[in-house]
């Protein structure tokens, strides 16, 4: 059985990681300018743990057979 906190944690480290890769530059984090691979990567991670997130969410409200 998963944890009732953890698709909240996930979704919240998603959306964080998300945020963080898709404005560094803005930020002031990017090493270069424009939207490099390592930006690409971090936001595409922290969107795979929203979709993570809301699959165990969806999983969690399903009833059971």
């Amino acid at each position: 059985m998963v944890s009732k906190k953890l698709p909240l944690w996930l979704f919240v480290l998603g959306l964080v990681l998300a945020f963080l890769s898709a404005f560094a530059d803005t930020l002031g984090l990017g090493a270069a300018p424009g939207f490099g691979w390592k930006q690409a990567v971090g936001a595409g991670v922290g969107f795979a743990l929203v979709g993570v997130s809301w699959l165990l969410v969806k999983k969690a409200r399903r009833p059971p057979v």
